[in-house]
């Protein structure tokens, strides 16, 4: 069985198919939206682990040593070695140009190789932007700017890779190595119509990672028998890196350009206070950068603890021999006191070791070999004010950006470390989806309710048009209906015209039989034609008393009953006909009205018989136009254009 109409053009075979979900329709609306959510759902049911970034294993840099991670870019992938960059939200590297004649004869290796982009067969040029970072402490520069393809870890690690990713080059020696952004900002090139995704944010994006974040500390080559690499965890932190009794939770800056933003209380070696408590500041950390970024007067307190010296043509703290001797045997420790604000009671203490601030500089600061220097600077400003890499030797940073809280607490540095990896905000690793998002079970229930509730209410639709249907045919008299009308007083009974079925008496009160003429009796009586289940009407106009008006019956296909007007005698009605004989002019009564009447609604309309036909004539009933009550579908509409052609003419 068909339900017919526009968007209702279904099979009831269909409408089970869809009650049920299978595949007869399995894209079919709310099913078909159902059923692939109910795909993604499944495939992404699990959450995903936390990505943790082996280290390279290298001790990098020409201001350190730090510890680097490792990167594969472009197709066919080149191996680039990084540090992590807070503040940056893409991939830097090193490109060919990084390296020029007059340099170390190691350069590539120096600067954690070099990537020519004219060998990856995805390399999509961009343009050439500022990098955009630091640029308050004068260490921005320009890139080439483009997209190709990053994975992370060495080739064969199977490391999570990224299509499309930012990458920029920058030759300058302001950053020896390449940068791995996990500042989750997007870029915008020329409009802010169209941003680019961070690096940070395609992880999440694909579904990789299970939270937006990270958990990173930059390693220290000065424990545990030079052995400590850095630790980075996208999505989660190594609970085994830190002290988690001491770590200190609190939302983050405002500013998203420098939002790893906390509260330096104090700062002391010893009894000697380098910043002392109630003159607290606070200081932006980015990893991007190595050195400390501290007010000319506490830097002028370090000068006088470790007796180090500002070099203002390298613009960097450096320690001669001697006094450099002298603070590995004193070993004089720095402790900062870190809060969410300068004078709140919620805060930890980190402390330095002088081998956290025993550094070399080299190429290109001098020609060759190296020169002892200290990893601080002066900043100029209070907005200068930075942690660089010098701070997460002995500092874990937990960047929660589904929340925006940033978590600190000190390393801790055990003879071995067994790696305890979590995922951010949830305390567990892997851990299945346990959060406000529906179940399975719950997403099944639902779609299989709404496609149920589709379902019933294409059946009451299609059994409410069915009845219609229905109710519209049994009010069409097609010429078979045997309704029987009231009996007179005399008993004679009402049977239908000419057109009823043979062998029905018709004998009618003033109308004779089918063979003889038919006429109205001049009896001031009124006689209307019956149609029991007539859906409208029309009236001729009134008789004349003394000249009266003859009449015709119009072909009603629709079986609308004409009434004529007059007296108020008793009405009586007969079945309507879709085929009516002539009724002759009653003898001495007059002629046929020569004027044409008034056609009913709807454009049908009556008029006077042809001069060569006489009144009774069979043929006459041809120059009827039909009136007949019209519904049609709109094709592809929803619910139906109906039209009725009825009315009265007087």
């Amino acid at each position: 069985m068909k339900v017919t109409g526009g968007w209702l053009n279904c099979t009831l075979f269909q409408l089970c198919c869809l009650s049920v979900g299978i595949s007869a329709w399995p894209d079919f609306g709310l099913g078909g939206l159902a059923r692939k959510a109910l795909e993604r759902r499944a495939t992404n049911s699990t959450q995903p682990a936390p990505i943790v970034a082996g280290a390279s294993q290298f001790w990098d840099g020409n201001d350190g040593p730090w510890s680097s991670f490792q990167l594969q870019v472009g197709t066919h992938a080149q191996n680039i070695r990084v540090f992590p960059a807070t503040s940056l939200p893409y991939v830097d590297v090193v490109p060919t140009a990084g390296c020029v004649t007059g340099g170390p004869s190691d350069c590539a290796d120096f600067r954690g190789n070099l990537f020519d982009s004219n060998q990856s067969l995805t390399w999509v040029p961009n343009s050439v932007y500022n990098l955009g970072i630091e640029d308050n402490l004068g260490l921005d520069s320009n890139a080439n700017f483009g997209f190709d393809t990053v994975t992370l870890g060495w080739q064969g690690s199977g490391g999570p890779t990224i299509q499309h990713a930012i990458v920029t080059e920058s030759a300058a020696y302001i950053y020896m190595l390449g940068l791995l952004g996990l500042n989750p900002q997007p870029t915008n090139f020329t409009t802010f119509n169209d941003p680019q995704p961070s690096f940070l944010q395609q992880l999440n994006d694909s579904n990789q990672i299970p939270t937006m974040g990270y958990g990173y500390t930059a390693g220290a080559q000065y424990r545990n028998n030079h052995a400590v690499f850095g630790s980075l965890v996208f999505g989660g932190y190594d609970a085994s890196r830190f002290n988690t009794s001491s770590e200190l939770t609190f939302p983050m800056s405002e500013d998203v350009q420098r939002d790893l933003v906390v509260a330096i209380q104090s700062i002391s070696s010893g009894n000697t206070e380098l910043l002392s408590q109630g003159q607290g500041i606070y200081a932006f950390i980015d990893s991007s950068v190595s050195q400390l970024y501290l007010p000319i007067s506490v830097c002028q307190q370090f000068e006088q603890v470790y007796g180090i010296q500002w070099n203002s043509s390298l613009q960097a703290y450096t320690i001669n021999s001697t006094q450099h001797q002298s603070n590995i045997q004193k070993n004089p420790t720095v402790s900062f006191t870190i809060g969410s604000t300068t004078t709140s009671n919620d805060s930890i203490s980190i402390s330095f070791p002088y081998a956290a601030f025993d550094k070399n500089l080299s190429y290109p600061f001098v020609p060759s070999g190296g020169i002892s220097y200290f990893p601080l600077n002066r900043s100029l400003a209070d907005g200068d004010i930075t942690l660089g890499r010098a701070f997460l030797q002995e500092s874990y940073l937990i960047a929660d950006y589904d929340n925006n809280t940033l978590t600190v607490a000190p390393c801790i540095w055990p003879n071995s470390f067994q790696q305890d990896i979590k995922v951010i905000g949830a305390g567990s690793t892997p851990a299945s989806s346990s959060s406000s998002k529906l179940s399975v079970g719950a997403i099944v229930g639902i779609a299989i309710g709404a496609v149920a509730l589709i379902a019933g209410l294409l059946l009451a639709l299609f059994l409410l048009r069915r009845r219609r249907r229905s109710t519209h045919k049994a009010q069409e008299l097609d010429g078979k209906d045997t309704a029987r009308l009231p009996s007179d007083a005399a008993g004679h009974e009402y049977k239908g015209l000419p057109s009823s079925p043979a062998g029905a008496p018709t004998a009618l009160r003033g109308i004779p039989p089918p063979n003889g003429p038919h006429e109205l009796l001049d009896s001031g009586e009124l006689h209307e034609m019956a149609a029991p289940h007539k859906v409208d009407y029309s009236e001729l106009s009134a008789m004349n008393e003394h000249h009266p008006a003859m009449w015709k019956p119009p072909l009603y296909p629709d079986h609308s009953a004409s009434e004529v007007e007059g007296s108020p005698a008793p009405v009586y009605e007969m079945p309507g006909s879709e085929a009516y004989s002539e009724l002759e002019t009653p003898t001495g009564t007059g002629t046929w009205n020569t004027s044409t009447m008034g056609g009913a609604g709807g454009g049908a309309s009556r008029g006077r018989p042809s001069p060569a036909q006489s009144p009774n004539s069979p043929n006459v009933s041809s120059e009827r136009t039909q009136t007949r009550s019209r519904f049609s579908w709109q094709k592809g509409g929803s619910g139906r254009v109906g039209s009725s052609t009825s009315g009265s003419n007087r």
